[in-house]
Order: structure tokens, then C-alpha cells, then sequence
């Protein structure tokens, strides 16, 4: 009998299936090289999934030495502080959202997630002796208020010797004044003539008035989020003197007890064509259009260099040019 030995019967083995492995192989290689490559288009695909995504910040800076600012940003929080020669703004922004800190003179947002574009409007050196950050914001129809709350008790402003409040700082710059007393008795018919003639007796020629937007839309449905917003492109009048609107008190008002909005004053908004918006109880309220009521004149005046403190011991009076 023949010897079976192992190690000669392996070789040829290995001899005659040689071309057969080979052949076999080729496919395997082919298979596992596809496999690969589609593990490494997913691992790719993956990580640039995984990649933040960026995004583009514009700004257009008005009355300051630098006219804009570009940032291309990652996707998440951001914070970046301007980089000019003035401070304290108010922002608008047409395309994605941005917050300003005045107090900082930073641009910051929790979530960039889209391109964001705005204009940033520096509001002057008087504004530096206002406290910005404790005064809440919203969008007028110039941009971004700055608006004092109804318990503030830093908002006194002398005037051609009377004293207003400020009510806010507008979106272009400019300050609304509440008169802090009544200049007599009227309703909705014909509170503009004793406007107009308180007006045109005491700060006609005032070289610092400026006219601006005053609300008259009818105001019948409320909700808040018709609320949230002092934009009226459409029932208001330009003029250089006003009532305050119930959007305003509504906002001044809301969270507080204590107002410097005092009660039974008209305001310049109907309730419906038999009725109209005043204040009562420290609360918005209605009443017959025909009623008698205090006439408070709002007036607007250019950004200005403030002296004093705003408060009533010390209100805040225009300072030089």
C-alpha cells in the first residue's frame, strides 16, 4: 500500500486548484472593493452631514464711522461685538434674526440657521444716559423701540418747563414725550384742535420737535400677537403732535401694577364706530365716543445729548449741541 503522505497531497492540491482560487478571487476582490468604497461614500457623506453649515451676516450701520459689516458664520450660537466708534443702536432685520445688546454694543444670536440681514442704527451721545438694557423692545414702523415699562420712575424729561415722560426711544432714533399732565377735556371728535392749539402755543418753532407716525386704527379684536408689534403701515398720520395708541399703553402696561399712564385718558384708537379706547383702573377700557376725557399731547424730538438723571428730582433736560 502506497503511503499516504500529507504534505504531497497539500502541494498538489494547491497546483491543480490554483487557475480555480484565482478565479474566484477576482469577483471577492471586486465585491469587497465596491463595499469599501460605498462605506467610505457614507462615512463622507456622514461627516459632511455632520459639518456645520455656514452662513452669511450683512449689516448696514447708519449714523456711526463704519457703513457695514460682513461675517460669514457657522451654524449654532454667535456673538460679536461692532467694531466702531459709537454705541447704542436700535437693529431691523429684513432676512433672519439678530439681537443687539446695547449695553455691549454686540450683535448675538442663540441659533444662526439661515443668512441674516439687517440695519443697525446708532442713536447718539445722548442716549449714553439711558439705561437700554432694563427697557423692553419692540418694531415700530421705523425699525426697533426701546420703550420704558409703566413703573419706571427714571423717564422724567423738562421741556420748555414742563415735564413729560418718555414713553420710548424710536426706531429711527427719535424720543416719544407724554406730557405728565392734562391740558384739558376732550373725546375723539375734537381732541386734535386742543392739540393743535396747545402745540402751536408752546413748541411751534422748537427747533428740536420732529414729526412722526401717530396710530388711529380701529381696535375692536385684540390678541396678543396683534399686540406684539407697533408696525401700522396703513391707519396712521404724520404729524407733530399726537395721543398715545393703545398698542403703546398695552405694552407699557403689561406686567405692572404701579403706571406712569394715568387713568380716564383718551387715546387715539376707536373701539368701534360708537366707542373709544381710554384708560381706567390702570387697565384699557372703552367708553362712548362722545365721553370727556384728559387730552395727554405725545410730541417726538431729535436724538439729543441728555444732562441729569430722569428722575423726577432730576429729569433729564437737553444739554449743549
Amino acid at each position: 500500500m502506497k503511503k499516504f503522505d500529507p504534505q504531497k497531497e497539500l502541494n498538489n492540491l494547491r497546483t491543480n486548484n490554483k487557475s480555480e482560487i484565482n478565479n474566484m478571487m477576482v469577483p471577492l476582490l471586486v465585491i469587497g472593493c465596491a463595499m469599501l468604497g460605498m462605506v467610505g461614500y457614507t462615512f463622507s457623506v456622514n461627516l459632511e452631514n455632520k459639518a456645520p453649515k455656514e452662513y452669511t451676516i450683512k449689516l448696514d450701520l447708519e449714523n456711526t464711522n463704519v457703513n457695514s459689516y460682513v461675517k460669514t458664520v457657522k451654524e449654532g450660537k454667535f456673538s460679536d461685538k461692532i467694531d466702531t466708534d459709537s454705541t447704542f443702536a436700535s437693529i431691523n432685520c429684513t432676512k433672519g434674526d439678530l439681537k443687539y445688546n446695547a449695553e455691549l454694543n454686540t450683535i448675538y444670536s442663540d441659533n444662526i440657521n439661515s443668512d441674516v440681514e439687517c440695519v443697525v442704527s446708532y442713536l447718539g451721545d445722548g442716549t449714553k444716559m439711558i439705561d437700554f438694557n432694563s427697557m423692553n423692545t419692540i418694531n415700530d414702523n421705523t425699525g426697533i423701540s426701546y420703550y420704558y415699562q409703566g413703573n419706571s420712575t427714571n423717564n422724567y424729561v423738562r421741556f420748555h418747563d414742563m415735564i413729560f415722560r418718555i414713553v420710548r426711544v424710536n426706531g429711527d432714533g427719535s424720543y416719544r414725550l407724554l406730557l405728565d399732565s392734562s391740558i384739558g377735556s376732550g373725546n375723539i371728535y375734537n381732541y386734535n384742535d386742543i392739540l393743535v392749539n396747545w402745540f402751536n402755543t408752546y413748541l411751534a418753532t422748537d427747533e428740536y420737535i420732529v414729526t412722526s407716525d401717530y396710530d388711529y386704527n380701529n381696535y375692536s379684536l385684540l390678541n396678543e400677537s396683534s399686540l406684539s408689534t407697533l408696525v401700522n403701515m396703513d391707519s396712521f398720520n404724520i404729524s407733530n403732535v399726537g395721543l398715545l395708541s393703545l398698542k403703546e399703553v398695552y405694552n407699557i402696561n403689561k406686567g405692572v401694577t404701579n403706571s406712569y399712564i394715568p387713568n380716564n385718558m383718551l387715546l387715539g384708537n376707536k373701539y368701534d364706530e360708537s366707542n373709544t379706547w381710554i384708560t381706567r383702573d390702570g387697565n384699557l377700557n372703552y367708553d362712548s365716543n362722545y365721553g370727556s376725557f384728559d387730552i395727554r399731547p405725545v410730541i417726538n424730538i431729535k436724538a439729543v445729548k441728555f444732562v441729569g438723571q430722569g428722575t423726577i428730582e432730576s429729569p433729564f433736560e437737553i444739554g449743549d449741541k
